[in-house]
């Protein structure tokens, strides 16, 4: 709709000033490689916020020799001049083509577009990490030599650093565009004297610069008679309103504190609210001794900078006219506007030139006017200008294989969470230095509240990345590849039957540990491999069946601690070999039973120490000493009983000896001697016999003893 002006008075005195005089004529030139022998033949051109500009210039020369060819990439100028006032445009030269000859002039046609323009013919993949998006901008435009000196940061609000930002398959050009979008970022060029083009990425409304008038005044709102009057005017303007959302929330998961809504306890008013779950928010603050999790989002500037975004086209005016020193990024001051609407923000500008009598002349050799409009898209100055968000996010459709980083070769680079550093095979260029690699989570089989697998990629390990949802910005491990470098575990296919897991020592991989399951046919096995220690604790009951065979080989020592009982159940026969000592100590009682017969060979000697000691032989013993001697040391009594007969035999003799007085046995016959006395003693009734050849001694009871013998000697 069209507006009308509220201040007669303050119009009356603006349409007095422009027609006081007629207007004078734009003029347009154009200089390339400080060559200005080019004539601008007509112009269209667009600039806007956060876009850059393109004029199309088409061109006229007399210089028949001179081609558009030399155009290509070199600095040109478009100067747009009145009454003395001039916007000069600077930028470079994209695109240029020969459009032939007429009325004696070689013609061509140029597009100028600014410097910035060449990010978009730079395509990259690469990372970058820890930065904000200025700092990302600022980086990616020193990489291109672009801007050096020429680049201005008006930003006022303290941006967050983000962990990845990752340039996937597109133009350095769209890459920092959308992260300016993001961030609620504008940019525009604006064309100084001696300084050419001048980057400006702003956040706020401070570098905004008033649009120059050739009379210093604001711009006349006229209406169609604009084109009589003698100053720059708007001949139309019309308001469009839009229909905006009420609330933006924004939310997103924060894998360290699963649980985390950033918009607990916020209203959401109104029926056009946007609720953006998987909103790509960014979070920051990890703490790395402590909590190990995240304490800050931008979940609130980010639903701030969607709100402001959309609120900024709810009122958006079109205006017409042939202000010439119009340009995006400008504050505009429109006279015929109500007063706090006087004050506007030109986000888009488009320009028109036409110069006829570059090429002919009117019979009466005046030329032909050149003409010169504009059409201009504002909005509110009150209004906060947001970026729209319409430069694409890449998304990445499969997994991309990368290497893991870290100091060590073999060592893992990892933190509490088991996330590792790795560097994408297309960022090997060696522009991002060692730092560039970002922490990236790893997928287990399994994972758990302190538990499930644990498997952390090692320095040199080529692995696999998804990203989650396809943003490449956040990146997952989900696997690992053998390579030509690192082979596989098991040689294949010679061993194609084997499966397992075998890992590495850290600073040797020849010394490792390994499960193996071997699936031939006939020759199934399970091997395990401990590169040193093995340890296994149960902590109820250990049960192991082994249906056939059983080895085991110790190479040092074996220990063996049991709490309670021990028992062991042999079905046939068990064999023992102790190369050295055996010591075995029971605290209390031990029985051995065998059924059968029991041998028991000692090469050495024997010694028994017992308290007291029973042996009790159920039909016959025998203890025959193959050599060697015979010894019972008993330290008070012996007593041997023996229910019938007791037979000892000697091959040499048999001495009882007490003290002095003895008894032997030999083959010579028995000698007998007391060192006090000699008694013989019978029972009652009893005799006493003693033989000898031809001698006797007898003793009955009650009777007479009798000597005999060839000589008998009684001393006293």
């Amino acid at each position: 709709m069209s507006r009308q002006p509220t201040n007669p008075q303050h119009l009356m005195g603006a349409l007095e000033r422009a027609a006081r005089a007629p207007l004078p004529e734009a003029t347009f030139s154009f200089k390339v490689l400080s060559d200005d022998r080019w004539q601008v033949l007509r112009f269209e051109g667009r600039e806007a916020l956060s876009e850059g500009f393109e004029y199309a210039i088409e061109l006229a020369t007399t210089d028949a020799a001179m081609g558009p060819e030399e155009f290509i990439d070199c600095a040109a100028e478009l100067t747009i001049e009145r009454d003395g006032h001039s916007r000069t445009v600077s930028g470079v030269v994209r695109a240029a083509s020969d459009l032939g000859v007429a009325h004696g002039h070689r013609l061509a046609r140029a597009v100028l577009v600014p410097e910035l323009w060449c990010l978009s013919e730079r395509f990259d993949s690469r990372v970058f990490v820890d930065r904000t998006a200025v700092e990302l901008a600022r980086e990616v435009l020193r990489l291109a030599e672009l801007y050096a000196d020429r680049l201005e940061v008006q930003v006022t609000r303290s941006l967050p650093k983000h962990e990845y930002l990752v340039q996937y398959r597109e133009s350095d050009l769209d890459f920092v565009k959308r992260w300016l979008e993001r961030e609620g970022i504008t940019f525009f060029v604006r064309h100084e004297s001696g300084r050419g083009e001048v980057l400006v990425l702003s956040d706020h409304a401070e570098p905004w610069q008033e649009t120059p008038t050739l009379d210093g005044h604001p711009v006349l709102l006229a209406g169609p008679e604009g084109a009589t009057h003698a100053a720059e005017t708007f001949r139309s303007w019309q308001w469009e309103r839009r229909a905006t959302i009420t609330a933006a929330l924004v939310a997103d998961h924060d894998w360290t504190r699963p649980d985390y809504d950033p918009n607990a306890g916020k209203a959401r008013p109104g029926r056009r609210v946007r609720r953006e779950c998987a909103s790509g928010l960014r979070f920051g603050g990890y703490d790395q001794s402590g909590s190990h999790a995240y304490s800050q989002d931008d979940a609130a500037s980010q639903s701030a900078l969607r709100m402001e975004g959309a609120r900024s086209r709810s009122r958006v005016a079109t205006a017409t006219g042939n202000v010439t020193g119009l340009g995006a990024g400008q504050r505009l001051s429109v006279e015929g506007l109500d007063g706090d609407e006087r004050a506007m923000l030109v986000i888009a500008v488009t320009h028109s030139g036409h110069a006829p009598e570059v090429l002919t002349e009117r019979a009466d050799g005046r030329e032909d006017a050149a003409r010169y409009a504009n059409t201009v898209v504002c909005i509110p100055g009150a209004q906060r200008f947001r970026p729209e968000r319409v430069t694409p996010w890449p998304r990445v459709s499969g997994v991309e294989l990368a290497r893991v980083e870290g100091p060590d070769p073999h060592a893992p680079s990892t933190e509490c969470h088991g996330r590792v550093k790795v560097r994408f095979r297309w960022d090997e260029r060696g522009e991002s230095p060692s730092r560039e690699s970002c922490f990236v989570p790893v997928v287990q089989a399994w994972a758990g509240a302190r538990y499930g697998f644990t498997f952390v990629p090692r320095a040199g390990m080529e692995v696999a990345v998804d990203f989650v949802g396809g943003d490449p910005d956040r990146p997952i491990v989900v696997g690992a590849i053998y390579t030509g470098e690192n082979r596989h575990a098991e040689e294949l296919p010679r061993h194609r039957s084997r499966s397992g897991i075998r890992t590495a020592s850290l600073d040797d991989v020849t010394r490792y540990n390994e499960l193996v399951f071997d699936d031939e046919t006939h020759r199934e096995e399970v091997f395990l491999r401990a590169q040193r220690n093995l340890r296994e604790q149960v902590l109820s009951d250990h049960l192991a069946t082994v249906g056939h065979d059983r080895t085991e080989r110790i190479g040092h020592d074996h220990g063996e601690t049991i709490g309670r009982d021990h028992r062991i159940h042999v079905g046939r026969d068990e064999d023992q070999v102790v190369e050295g000592m055996r010591d075995a100590v029971v605290h209390q009682h031990d029985t051995l039973t065998v059924h059968g017969n029991r041998v028991e060979t000692v090469i050495g000697r024997e010694s028994i120490s017992a308290e007291s000691r029973s042996v009790t032989v159920g039909h016959v013993e025998a203890q025959p000493l193959a050599s060697g001697c015979q010894t019972v040391d008993v330290a008070v009594d012996h007593r041997m009983k023996v229910g019938q007969h007791v037979t000892i035999e000697a091959g040499a003799s048999i001495t009882l000896k007490v003290g002095s007085t003895f008894l032997l046995i030999d083959h010579n016959g028995i000698t007998l001697r007391g060192e006090n006395r000699v008694t013989a003693m019978t029972h009652e009734f009893a005799a006493l016999d003693i033989h000898h050849a031809d001698a006797e001694l007898r003793d009955a009871h009650g009777a007479t003893v009798k000597l005999h013998g060839g000589f008998v000697r009684l001393n006293s």
